[in-house]
């Protein structure tokens, strides 16, 4: 959960890096400051509302993929809400930084379940089997 928070809120530096080509002006970035935690508390229950966390269900590639863009999908769009809604616009914040943000979330949270915890349970029970053999 922790390392989902942390990729979420990452993922949408980067999209600021993107939009600004590197150089994210002081007076744009101070919207992300301000709001920074919520993307990646939004980010992570949306992640648990599309079962992403369900460690007991077996989910090829695809399908989590799928899953991971619908769930920061959503967020993106609760978060648009509260920014723009709630918050009534007091701060500036680019509408291509959260097109960018589903998009580059959508590929880390994937890899990071892809490769990273959902690894071939055959692999991991070999490599301890090797592990424990003198």
């Amino acid at each position: 959960m922790i390392s989902d928070f942390i990729i979420i809120i990452s993922g949408i530096y980067i999209a600021f890096l993107i939009r600004y080509f590197g150089k994210i002006s002081p007076y744009s970035f101070i919207s992300f400051t301000r709001v920074w935690y919520l993307f990646g508390i939004t980010g992570v229950a949306s992640l648990y509302f599309f079962g992403l966390y369900n460690i007991k269900k077996k989910m090829n590639n695809k399908e989590i993929m799928l899953r991971s863009f619908k769930a920061i999908t959503l967020a993106i769009i609760i978060m648009m809400n509260i920014i723009y809604v709630i918050i009534k616009k007091s701060m500036i914040f680019p509408l291509s930084v959260f097109v960018l943000g589903i998009f580059i979330n959508t590929v880390l949270c994937s890899f990071w379940r892809i490769y990273i915890l959902f690894d071939d349970e055959e692999e991991v029970l070999l490599s301890r089997e090797e592990a424990w053999t003198f």
